[in-house]
């Protein structure tokens, strides 16, 4: 299911996602807009130590981080993706800087989707560090989505 970006289409849509509702709602509207543009969707959780626990909690100790997570976005792509089976997919799990990864991921892309606060910093915020820094780096446009 992993493929490297430069095999992808010229329609690729880059999405963000992390455990959190908000960037399960970005990958939905990911989707309804590959649909309509003929787009197919890089979809994409970058993880490192101090953030992963999220996708760990629930685990146990001796799996594999990037297991791990790779078993969790699946499980999110196949909720979401199950509604728009036309739409090519790829998913990637990389360890690294999410901001970094994500940006670097999104070159040659038309798109960069990602869910306007993650499952890190303060209850209250209208945007996370993640997507102001995106929308503010990317070589790409980028579209933040807010779960309502």
């Amino acid at each position: 299911m992993e493929e490297i970006p430069g095999e992808l289409s010229r329609n690729r849509i880059v999405v963000g996602v992390d455990a959190s509702e908000e960037s399960e709602e970005a990958l939905r509207w990911a989707a309804r807009y590959a649909e309509w543009v003929g787009g197919q969707l890089d979809i994409v959780h970058v993880w490192n130590l101090p953030t992963e626990h999220i996708w760990i909690e629930s685990m146990p100790p001796p799996t594999p981080r990037t297991e791990t997570a790779r078993e969790a976005l699946a499980k999110i792509v196949e909720r979401v993706m199950g509604h728009h089976p036309a739409v090519p997919v790829t998913t990637s799990v990389i360890e690294g800087h999410v901001t970094k990864e994500l940006i670097d991921r999104a070159k040659g892309a038309i798109l960069l989707v990602v869910g306007c606060r993650g499952r890190g910093g303060f209850d209250g915020l209208l945007i996370g560090s993640v997507s102001s820094t995106c929308a503010a780096h990317a070589p790409c446009p980028v579209v933040v989505v807010r779960r309502i």
